[in-house]
């Protein structure tokens, strides 16, 4: 039960960092993307655009747990 409790608990974390992570990388993408279509304009070359309009994430959480007796000598051993 405690491994069930655990694994919920964690599961909102893994998944806020992950969806915190992809903010900044988008974030950092998109202001690259802005730095060289400055430097590009300023040279008078095309600029470039590219846009994700959706991406689709699975987050798969599994825990597993199990028990086995405890190994006695039978009797007359």
């Amino acid at each position: 039960m405690l491994a069930l409790g655990v694994a919920g608990c964690l599961s909102p974390v893994t998944l806020e960092r992950a969806v915190i992570g992809y903010d900044r990388a988008t974030t950092d993408v998109l202001s690259k993307q802005l730095l060289l279509n400055i430097a590009r304009a300023h040279q008078h070359r095309p600029i470039h655009f590219t846009g994700v309009s959706q991406i689709t994430a699975t987050f798969n959480f599994q825990v597993t747990a199990g028990a086995t007796p405890a190994l006695r000598a039978g009797p007359g051993k």
